[in-house]
């Protein structure tokens, strides 16, 4: 995973080199394509949110789902009896 990350942050590198060489006709799209990366970066961040938060309701669900049967099921046998 480290020599992925690197090969990365390498190639952001040669991108902005290369960005920088246009010069100021290639500057206002160098900025909008970064612009444009940044917006699309964070989209995974927002899914890996939501798939999260689904797995922490299912997970809580499985504990609170039986306990919430039994505290029913109480309640209404102490109604139906009376007592």
């Amino acid at each position: 995973m480290r020599v992925f990350a690197m090969f990365v942050s390498r190639w952001v590198q040669e991108r902005e080199k290369v960005s920088r060489a246009v010069g100021d006709a290639g500057a206002g799209r160098a900025r909008r394509n970064r612009r444009d990366r940044c917006d699309r970066g964070d989209v995974p961040g927002w899914v890996m949110v939501t798939v999260m938060t689904a797995a922490l309701v299912v997970a809580l669900m499985a504990v609170a789902v039986p306990q919430l049967r039994d505290v029913f099921t109480n309640a209404i046998d102490s109604v139906v009896s009376g007592g």
